[in-house]
């Protein structure tokens, strides 16, 4: 929905049983997955074919698709709180030591997490803030925590999540 509506995104693909060679284009094979994401490093950077063909092995156990996504490099990731199409908070979600992601959990079920900081959304990058409200703006009303990744000088959104994410009770 994002990139039908030219909202810039990381390059995406959704995979399926049938569909599951590595996308073609300028991308090379997975650093590693998580949930039923699968992370693309730029060319150059990644592994070998078996490993893209074992970890999508093991990711369709539990799914019927799954999501192949460029990965972006970065330091940290831009959280932007907006509630009824107002930001009213920019958090800096930095990734855990020496791991792509936020949150690096090992092979025992061990949690290591990146620091935060939280600033003012006035001081968070103007472009931020606008790839925010772009992509929050397609989903509906409400409070909405929206993912941004900043990589050579662009914005992409990553995430729009619903906050506070809930189930009601019957």
């Amino acid at each position: 929905m994002l990139s039908r509506h030219d909202i810039q995104i990381p390059k995406t693909v959704v995979l399926h049983p049938e569909n599951q060679s590595t996308p073609r284009g300028n991308w090379a094979f997975p650093a590693c997955s998580s949930g039923r994401q699968l992370v693309l490093p730029r060319r150059g950077q990644g592994r070998q074919p078996k490993r893209t063909r074992e970890q999508l092995k093991i990711l369709f156990e539990d799914s019927d698709l799954v999501v192949a996504q460029e990965f972006l490099p970065t330091t940290f990731d831009w959280r932007i709180g907006i509630l009824n199409r107002k930001p009213i908070y920019a958090c800096k979600y930095f990734m855990a030591e020496n791991h792509w992601q936020i949150i690096h959990q090992d092979s025992n079920g061990d949690s290591d997490y990146g620091k935060y900081e939280t600033i003012p959304v006035e001081l968070a990058p103007r472009r931020a803030r606008g790839a925010a409200l772009q992509g929050r703006q397609l989903i509906g009303d409400g409070l909405y925590g929206v993912d941004v990744k900043e990589s050579n000088k662009k914005f992409y959104v990553i995430e729009v999540k619903r906050q506070p994410e809930y189930r009601r009770r019957r």
